[in-house]
Parts: structure tokens; C-alpha cells; sequence
């Protein structure tokens, strides 16, 4: 078992131990997890390598299959949206995101009006945003193996995000919490809400207190202060336990008639 990394005051670090601690270990779905049906090269970029591996973990974690598509009825030609990790069986679907120790989070315009969609289509599921922060060090092109056994050890922690949460930073204007980018790259509009590191670590130590700058009742979620697993396996790597910090709607229901409601 690999145990918590008292790292450098980044993102967590020792002095927050003593302060919150995450004593519950998360009973994940599958101890083992394995490519499934993803799409895999043997030497990928690290970014998109490290997307990759996030993603089996969180489908190992919560269950689900990774790279999933789903019709969208009434668009363009029936169009379809690939989704990060679907689970049919507890109808969850969860977009994944991993960051370097201070790195800020990009919620690009298209891709939550894309998330908007398929939770207007998908009503009967939850939609949730599974943020990871790891240590950065990786080479520009690593095979997959070493990439995946390189990183198994490197994760800082994560945070679990609703829809409903996400999509309340992503609507922002309080320019203590994010900032706003714009631009077009290759003909597409890459506009985002940034979530800034600071904006993360204040969600990951005090969550009460972040949404209730968002103008949020935090009574209206369940907050939980959890840990990975002490065997948990991506690939055959075993990886490192890390503080997890999961949100949920208590009432997914009545939040979900409102989103309809203002769509």
C-alpha cells in the first residue's frame, strides 16, 4: 500500500493534514482496472496519456465505461457526444479533468454547452466533473507503460464536482473566483471560464465557504472527505493514496427540473 505524500505547501500539503482529515476509503467498483475499449498508442503525448489514465481510474473508482457515445435526438444529423466515463448501471456520467500541482482549470464554453446537452437528453442521470491535481515532471512523449507506472505515484489529491457546481463557475462573474478567456484556434471557439488555483485549493479545504460565495445554500449538498484506496490498480500500477473531496446534490431532482426549466 502506498501511503499519503506529505509533499511541499502546494496542493494538499502536511499542514492541511492535521487540519482535515480523510479517514474513509472509498470502496471503488473495481480494485483493477484495465484499458477497456480506449483508444491507446503506444507512444501518446503526456497530456493526453495522462487524460487517459484519469479516466480508467475514475471508471475503476465510481464504475462506468470510458469513451462512451451518446446520441443527441433532434441535432444536426443525430449527432453524437462522447462522454469521459458512462455508467448505465448507477447512471452517473463524469467528465474528467487532471491538473499539475497549481494548475488552473479550463471550462471552455463549447464543451459545457456540449455537457448541457447531454444532461438535457440523459435526465435520469447525474452529471459530475472528477478534477485531479498530480506532480508535474513528465517527458513530452513517453510509451504508455511508463507513462501510466510514472504516474500511478504521482497523484496529489481530487475533487468530485455536481453539474450543478460546475456549471455555477462556469456562469461567474465574481473576478475573485475566475477569470475569462477568448479566441478561436483551428476555426473553433476556444472561450473558457478559468478556474484559478486558488479557486480550487479553497474549494478542495473549505468547499461551505466557496459555495457560499457562489450564492449557494451549502446545506443543498452533501459534502464528503474521503481517500482512494490503499490497493487500487490502474493497468497493473498500483497507485498512491489521495484525498478525495466528492460533492453531491441532495436533491438532484429539483435541481434538475430547474435546469430544464431556465434551459
Amino acid at each position: 500500500m502506498k501511503r499519503f505524500r506529505l509533499g511541499p505547501r502546494n496542493f494538499p500539503d502536511a499542514v492541511s493534514w492535521e487540519r482535515i482529515l480523510h479517514k474513509e476509503e472509498i470502496t471503488p467498483v473495481s480494485c483493477r482496472v484495465l484499458r477497456q475499449q480506449a483508444q491507446f498508442l503506444e507512444h501518446v503525448a503526456s497530456e493526453h496519456g495522462v487524460g487517459i489514465f484519469y479516466e480508467l481510474l475514475s471508471s475503476g473508482l465510481y464504475g462506468g465505461r470510458v469513451h462512451v457515445p451518446v446520441r443527441m435526438p433532434g441535432t444536426d444529423k443525430d449527432s453524437m457526444v462522447i462522454v469521459d466515463v458512462l455508467d448505465s448501471q448507477r447512471k452517473h456520467i463524469r467528465e474528467v479533468k487532471a491538473r499539475g500541482p497549481k494548475g488552473k482549470l479550463d471550462l471552455r464554453n463549447d464543451q459545457i454547452e456540449k455537457h448541457k446537452l447531454v444532461q438535457r437528453q440523459l435526465t435520469d442521470y447525474r452529471m459530475f466533473f472528477d478534477i485531479y491535481a498530480y506532480t508535474s515532471g513528465f517527458g513530452r512523449e513517453m510509451g504508455r507503460d511508463d507513462l501510466f507506472k510514472e504516474i500511478a505515484d504521482k497523484t496529489l489529491c481530487s475533487i468530485v464536482l455536481p453539474f450543478s457546481l460546475t456549471l455555477r463557475l462556469h456562469e461567474s462573474y465574481d473576478s475573485s473566483l475566475v477569470s475569462w478567456s477568448g479566441g478561436v484556434r483551428n476555426g473553433y471557439d476556444i472561450s473558457a471560464t478559468i478556474i484559478p488555483f486558488s479557486t480550487l485549493r479553497t474549494l478542495f479545504y473549505t468547499p461551505e465557504r466557496l459555495i457560499e460565495r457562489l450564492e449557494l445554500n451549502p446545506q443543498d449538498y452533501e459534502i464528503r472527505r474521503l481517500k482512494s484506496p490503499g490497493e487500487f490498480y490502474v493497468e497493473g500500477n498500483l497507485t498512491s493514496q489521495f484525498p478525495v473531496l466528492q460533492i453531491e446534490d441532495k436533491d438532484h431532482g429539483a435541481w434538475i427540473k430547474k435546469f430544464l426549466a431556465e434551459s
